[in-house]
Formats: C-alpha cells, structure tokens, sequence
C-alpha cells in the first residue's frame, strides 16, 4: 500500500488506498489502525463523495459493534 500512495500517478486514488488499508487493519482487528487509515481516506478524499461515506460508514460501525461507542458512532452516522 505505500508503494501505491508514493507513486505520483495514484494521487487521485489515495482515499481509496486508505480506505483499502483501514478494512485491511479492520480484518486484523486493528481497530484503532483502521480508524486512522479510514480518516486519512475521508481527509484525502476531495471529489469522490460516495468513497468519504463508505468511510464515514465503516468508522461508524467500529464505534457502534466493536467499542460500543455509541455516541462517536452516532457522529460518523450523521456525516
């Protein structure tokens, strides 16, 4: 993955790249990794709105399943 984030020619994929590494680190249950990396996707992603809400999605499930956070969950539902 960080071979694909330096190569210039990926620059406009990089929210998915994150993306990609963050369900990576969900399915190592690396939870707080794949909050990190989820949140680099939603910050690099600029044009692609339908990538910033699986983000957004996927962050609000961790809260709500994994650390029964319901209120940071209920603020990445919202987004």
């Amino acid at each position: 993955f960080q071979k694909l984030l330096k190569d210039e020619k990926n620059t406009e994929y990089q929210d998915k790249i994150y993306y990609e590494m963050g369900i990576f680190q969900f399915k190592q249950k690396n939870y707080e990794e794949s909050i990190k990396f989820l949140n680099e996707s939603i910050q690099t992603s600029t044009q692609n709105i339908v990538q910033k809400s699986y983000s957004y999605l996927k962050i609000a499930e961790i809260y709500y399943y994994q650390f029964s956070d319901f209120e940071n969950a209920a603020l990445y539902y919202d987004s």
